[in-house]
This record gives structure tokens, sequence and C-alpha cells, in this order.
């Protein structure tokens, strides 16, 4: 379901900011440098971010570290913090982890907000130090308890899933609301998540759009294709393809993988747009080499039918209409759907391997496939599992469940997730 599509756009949101948030101005300028060099710590820490950004002056990593060194040598949290950031990316020095968490902790220790956070971080994904989610949430609500939006984001995924701390989605909502009514564009977004699925708050798609509308507003691509598509289910507002096919494509523009595969629906639907298989197959295609599942699983099937425009057209010249399917290639982009864990993809790969359509014949890898779509909670795939054996004379069974047109079917209702 497409619901599912926002869940993993928002629970992969919680996100700390490691470089610098202040809206501050940075700019480079001789006096910027004499301050530094007078042994000023915010000057210091401002030539700092000019080096690492190119702000005025050409990007150098190494200086950027050098002036960062300075001022944490003098006790600068904020200097701790941004050294930190180099370390840890290997940027102006050698990578090392573990440095920077000690230098993310010292500054945390010292209540610096941002270090903190990436305290928090660093304990979410065992970075330089053993991972630790009761520690994480600790430091994230440190951070929340500062008035952090970041802080409270990341609180809140972790109260949304349980992740040490106890399961809350009602705090995780509220969270999210105090972040969400400050400005912050992820928390809109989680907010928006929060409305539709009925997470923590009764579910209402009204509210949803609004949270979705003010992300998108404020420039978010995620923003822009969740209100595309509440607009194709007509959740929240009144159902229009039209409306719907205009977010997507402002999402697209900005190279939203999610966006691009469900413009590229459209387009192979003509809902919203005028019907264009060629045009649906660039979008799936765009989708497909940034990694999106959905889209490598259609760009598979264009492939299976022939009616990708890259492939040949056949040689039979009664039907010049049509194009030679590519098996292979089918079984190629579907196998990385499969193995990026969509289901659909899972079960058809399953069939492939069956048939031996794209590549050999291979029942073991047919029930592996068909056992992982089961072990995702797909019901039909848990339902035809004990049918794959090794007896070749199952075949009529097969063909029942396997059958391209049931197959087409399940793949074209298939949303994003």
């Amino acid at each position: 379901m497409v619901l599912k599509t926002l869940t993993t756009f928002v629970l992969t949101l919680s996100i700390a900011c490691h470089a610098e948030t202040s809206k501050r101005p940075y700019k480079y300028s001789e006096e910027l440098v004499k301050k530094a060099e007078s042994g000023d710590v915010e000057a210091q820490n401002d030539l700092g971010v000019c080096y690492a950004e190119g702000l005025g002056v050409g990007q150098n990593n190494a200086e950027a570290f050098k002036w960062f060194q300075k001022a944490s040598d003098q006790g600068s949290a904020r200097g701790k913090n941004n050294l930190a950031i180099s370390y840890e990316n290997g940027k102006g020095a050698e990578k090392n982890q573990k440095k920077a968490f000690e230098l993310y902790l010292e500054a945390a220790q010292n209540g610096y907000c941002q270090a903190q956070i990436n305290v928090g971080f660093c304990y979410q994904n065992g970075t330089g130090v053993d991972q630790d989610h009761t520690e994480a949430a600790k430091w994230f609500q440190k951070a929340a308890e500062q008035g952090s939006d970041w802080g409270k984001i990341n609180l809140g995924v972790c109260y949304e899933n349980g992740r040490g701390v106890e399961k809350n989605p009602a705090k995780a909502a509220e969270l999210y609301l105090e972040a969400a009514e400050n400005g912050n564009v992820k928390a809109q977004i989680n907010l928006g998540l929060c409305y539709s699925k009925g997470l923590g708050v009764n579910q209402d798609y009204s509210e949803a759009a609004k949270w979705y509308k003010k992300a998108a507003d404020q420039g978010s691509d995620e923003g822009k294709n969740n209100v595309g598509w509440l607009y194709e289910m007509g959740w929240g507002v009144k159902q229009d393809y039209t409306e719907a096919a205009q977010w997507y494509k402002a999402s697209a523009d900005q190279n939203n993988a999610w966006a691009q595969a469900k413009l590229g629906d459209l387009y192979e639907n003509g809902l919203g747009v005028g019907k264009d298989p060629a045009k649906a197959f660039e979008m799936f295609q765009m989708a497909a080499k940034s990694g999106n599942m959905y889209a490598q699983n259609k760009v598979g099937w264009f492939y299976y039918r022939g009616m990708a425009p890259e492939s040949e057209r056949s040689s039979d010249p009664r039907r010049p209409k049509y194009r030679r399917k590519d098996f292979e290639k089918a079984f190629q982009w579907i196998l990385k759907s499969a193995e990026n864990g969509y289901t659909e993809a899972q079960i058809s790969v399953a069939y492939f391997y069956w048939r031996g359509d794209g590549t050999e014949v291979d029942l073991e890898k047919a029930r592996f496939w068909m056992r992982k779509a089961a072990e995702g909670g797909d019901s039909y795939a848990k339902e035809i599992l004990p049918w794959i054996t090794l007896d070749r004379n199952m075949d009529g069974i097969m063909k029942k469940w396997f059958s391209l047109e049931k197959q087409e079917k399940r793949e074209d209702a298939a949303e994003p997730r």
C-alpha cells in the first residue's frame, strides 16, 4: 500500500544535523581571517565552515580542519563538534570514528545541542562506539529538552519504533508536532504520516494533507510527492489525477525516485496525463537507476512484455508494432527489486526460476524467493509456497497461480512502499 511508501519516507528521516544549522551568515573576509588569527574562537569556527563549504573561498578541507582544531584546543564545544565531523567523514584528516565519538561526547557533555544529537547517532548506528539504542534515546532527549527540533524528531522516531524507549506513538506525534510547528520540514512530513496512518493520533487525511503541503511549500520533494499521493488517492482532498501529476512532476524534477515512479504509473495508465508508455518507461527507468525497488520491478515487466522502447521490434511482419520480449533484462531488473525487499518482485523471481524465463530453471531458488515473500507477510506467497516442490509434474498447478495474466494484475496493482 502507499501508506507503506510513506513509512519508508519518514522512518528514514531520523537524521541529526551533522553540519552546522545556525542561520548566522558565513562569509569569508580578511577581517574574519584576522579575528581567527588573533584567537577569536567563534571566528575560527566560522572560518573553518567557510573553508569546509567553500563559502567565499575555495573549498579546502585541510584548512577547515586546521581552524576547527584551533577552536577545539581552546575548549570550544562547537569547535569539538566540527572537528568530530571532520574525523568522522575523513575530511582534512584520516577517518577516525572513535576519535569523532570522543569529541562529540566532550562537546555534548558541555551542553552543545548539535553534539548531543550526534552522540545519539553514534550510539544508534554503532559509530565509534558500541551500538546502544537506550543511550541514543537519552542523548536525543537531552537535545530535545534544550528545544532542538532535530532532537525532538529523532526522539520521536525512537518512541514511534520502541527503539531505546518503550514504544509510544502518541508521544512520537507530540514531539513531531512541536518541531513541525516550528517549521521543521522533516517533522511536518513525519506528522503527516502520523495522521495518514493514525499513529498516535486519530487518522485524518485532511490533517495529513495540511502538513504535507506545509512541507511542500518549503520546497520539500518528499512533501510534494506525498501531496501528489493524496490527490491520486482522493484522501483528504478531492481526487484529481491532473493535480497529482503536477505534484509528482514537481517532486520528480527534484530527483525524488518515488515521485518518478508514481508519475510513471500515471503515464502508463493515462491518468491526469496523456497515456504514454515510452514516457512511463523513462520515468520508471530513472527511478530504478536510483535504486527504487518498485520502479525496478516495473522496468522488468516492461522488458518482459516487450514494451521497453529500446527493445528490438518483432521480426514477425504480421506484428510490426510489437517489440521483442527480453526475458533476460526482465529477470535482471526484477531480481534487483527482489533483492531490495519488494515482495511482488520476489514472487516474480520465483516464477522466473520455476519457468526458466531469463535464467536457468532452479527450483531451489524458486522456493527460496517464494519463502522470502512469505516471510515478508505476503498471503499469496504463503499459499503457493508448499506447491513449489522438486516434482515438475506440478506444472499445471503452477500455471494456475503463476499465469502471466495473474502476475500482470498483481504487478499493476502493486503500490510503492
